[in-house]
């Protein structure tokens, strides 16, 4: 039996410098500088899944990341984060499979940034994560990505998971990814 762990997180020097240059939302992590080096060296993520018997990581990219930078930012930051996964990916292809960074506010280039991470860098589809109090904002936003979502082989499967602490903003994150990973 293979031990494969999701949700697992990397970043990249150069978005950590983005976001902390152009990005609105607060920094949510007080530990990214001491964090750093297990995020963006995929040698010492390598080394810690061999300590712990784990066979495979599933990537996706860190809270601070490219999606939430403004606009202008976004679409760019996240293809760089995907074309940079996409290298460390296949450095260790048996040890890693990555869901894309999608740039959440721009829908159209959302599901463009998609569509290229899961055909042209092998991604196993993405992922979205917003502060947002409205979840029918991200439903409605998900229609780019429906086309997509039917069309590949295997099909994509959508999750929509959201929630709420006390009276705080809902945090929703939605997961499109392919049925299968890697055997």
């Amino acid at each position: 039996m293979k031990l494969i762990t999701v949700e697992e997180q990397y970043d990249t020097d150069a978005n950590i410098a983005q976001f902390n240059k152009y990005s609105e939302v607060k920094n949510n992590n007080p530990f990214q500088d001491k964090l750093k080096p297990d995020l963006v060296d995929f040698s010492r993520k390598v080394a810690y899944m061999d300590q712990h018997g784990i066979d495979m990581q599933v990537i996706s990219d860190a809270g601070n990341s490219a999606q939430v930078l403004p606009d202008a930012y976004a679409v760019d930051g996240s293809h760089a984060q995907n074309e940079t996964l996409a290298e460390n990916i296949s450095q260790y292809p048996t040890r890693f499979a990555g869901l894309a960074t999608l740039p959440a506010n721009t829908p159209d280039k959302a599901a463009e940034e998609l569509e290229y991470a899961v055909t042209k860098l092998g991604m196993k589809g993405g992922i979205i994560s917003v502060q947002s109090t409205a979840s029918s904002w991200m439903i409605q936003s998900l229609t780019p990505f429906l086309p997509l979502l039917t069309s590949w082989a295997p099909p994509c499967t959508c999750t929509l998971a959201s929630s709420r602490m006390n009276s705080a903003p809902c945090c929703t994150t939605v997961k499109l990814t392919r049925r299968r990973l890697p055997a």
